[in-house]
């Protein structure tokens, strides 16, 4: 039950601008409230430590108050530079939920309507199936239900494909279903819904949500342009594991300005201070022009996802949904190559966490958001880090089995001349496999990026390490007829309706 006493006697309370080892004592605002935060507060700063998370940023909202804001550890694991509230992360698929905003607020502005038909605003927006291609409305472009292959497209982002070139091809993704049949997580299409709003509106994605969000709400820090991020001065490196040592992922890697190709889905930059801004937007429904309707429109229920722990789970529009018998959690994650976010909101109670981190985690943050709203509701204490890393671990496990186990016995490969060429997609267009300093690598799109690749065992390869990204043992199958290289199968590549690379030169 929610404590009564909030609403009379809360103050404004901001913690201030510290890392995981300073000694800070909360302000006192509220008996209650203050052993709440007091508490939270150690956690949080364990928890930073028990997941070996760099640095973090966390906010919390209650009612129409910011009630706590602090941030912990370091900007990047050599320097050793403190993360402060003003310290700028990256927050990935958090994004999501601005797109869906700013589509309601353009919905009430007339502009278009939800049920307006895609191909009204792209003509030439083509899926594979050509009825489905005239009957995607923009409402699905946001509800996660198309009938794609999870995360199609996705490593056209490590390869540096453009954006006309993303979206002109989808019409050569195999589907798995129909359209609004099940759940299927994509990035695609918020890029497609992006290039509607700016062919509606005659503005970028990226000035719309500028003048209708960031400015009103009081986000000065907050950004949607990779040069921006990386002209920052404060602002939070990306980190990533290699083999078990906590690493930073440099700046200047050819495959870091995806999330700003695919900016509708993932490309905003925030700090703690504007984050929290957002926040009690969200929790308050203020400073914003927009209809209830609308609103409310985003926490509809639209696509199941599944059941986690007997509790049904759903896609909103730009929102998760976890079904909750007296006030369902509304929240999101965000991950970007070494960046990661997190929110969560309780909307009849009033209540929300954003969590920003320099390495993903959104176990961590989704431990943080329970710990807190236990302690709020008066629920009986669950250490929730605990829980949410014997999850992490179990979930490891089960990976490192499902991978194709090597054989002790190396079957031979081929001269690695035999495997250099021109290979074809209909999807992908052109890759290319070269020799460089005695190995293969492979590339596609703008060529910019390539992968390495080490033998595993007969005509298959791995790839060596790429920051920031994980891929399956073996990521590259050859396909050999009487030792000519006909084609190849790379991991996460399949998704056209031809699933392999036909060798063509």
């Amino acid at each position: 039950m929610k404590k009564s006493y909030l609403l009379v006697s809360l103050l404004f309370v901001i913690f201030s601008n510290t890392f995981s080892y300073a000694q800070t004592k909360p302000e006192t605002f509220s008996p209650d409230i203050s052993s709440i935060i007091t508490e939270f507060d150690a956690y949080a700063a364990n928890a930073q430590k028990q997941w070996n998370v760099p640095g973090i940023s966390v906010a919390i909202v209650i009612d129409d108050q910011i009630v706590y804001k602090k941030s912990f550890g370091v900007t990047n694991v050599y320097q050793k530079i403190p993360v402060n509230n003003q310290t700028v992360f990256q927050i990935g698929s958090c994004a999501k939920s601005f797109t869906a905003l700013l589509t309601a607020m353009l919905v009430d502005k007339n502009i278009f309507d939800w049920e307006d038909k895609v191909q009204k605003y792209l003509p030439n927006f083509q899926l594979f199936d050509e009825t489905e291609s005239s009957s995607i409305t923009i409402e699905d472009l946001l509800s996660q239900n198309s009938g794609l292959p999870p995360y199609s497209q996705h490593l056209m982002l490590l390869f540096g494909y453009n954006r006309d070139f993303i979206i002109n091809s989808m019409r050569y993704i195999k589907p798995i279903g129909k359209l609004g049949e099940r759940y299927s997580y994509q990035n695609n299409l918020y890029l497609v819904l992006g290039r509607v709003i700016e062919k509606a509106t005659g503005r970028s994605w990226n000035k719309n949500i500028k003048e209708m969000i960031f400015t009103p709400l009081e986000m000065p820090n907050t950004s949607t342009y990779y040069e921006t991020f990386r002209n920052t001065k404060n602002k939070s490196s990306s980190h990533f594991y290699k083999n078990s040592v906590l690493e930073t992922i440099p700046e200047n890697v050819p495959y870091s300005r995806w999330p700003y190709e695919f900016a509708p889905a993932g490309g905003i930059n925030s700090n703690i201070d504007d984050m929290s801004q957002w926040l009690l937007f969200l929790v308050n429904k203020n400073r914003l022009k927009i209809s209830e309707i609308n609103f409310e429109k985003l926490f509809e229920k639209k696509t199941y996802t599944g059941k986690n722990n007997s509790v049904n789970n759903y896609y909103c529009l730009g929102w998760r949904c976890e079904e909750n018998p007296t006030d369902d959690i509304y929240w999101h994650a965000g991950a970007t190559d070494g960046q990661g976010a997190y929110i969560s909101i309780r909307r009849k109670e009033k209540i929300g966490i954003v969590v920003l981190m320099n390495l993903p985690n959104g176990k961590m943050a989704e431990a943080l958001s329970k710990k807190f709203y236990d302690l709020y509701l008066g629920n009986i204490p669950t250490d929730w880090s605990v829980v949410k890393l014997r999850e992490t671990n179990t979930s490891q496990k089960n990976k490192q089995k499902k991978q194709t186990k090597k054989t002790t016995k190396l079957a031979p490969f081929l001269n690695l001349e035999k495997y250099v060429g021109i290979y074809q997609n209909s999807l992908y267009g052109e890759a290319e496999v070269r020799i460089k300093d005695e190995q293969l690598q492979f590339s596609t799109g703008n060529r910019e990026f390539w992968i390495t690749l080490k033998h595993y065992n007969a005509n298959s390869f791995s790839a060596v390490a790429v920051a920031g990204w994980n891929f399956k043992n073996p990521m590259f199958i050859f396909n050999v007829l009487n030792d000519e290289v006909q084609g190849v199968l790379v991991e996460k590549m399949t998704d056209g309706v031809e699933p392999g690379f036909k060798k063509i030169k």
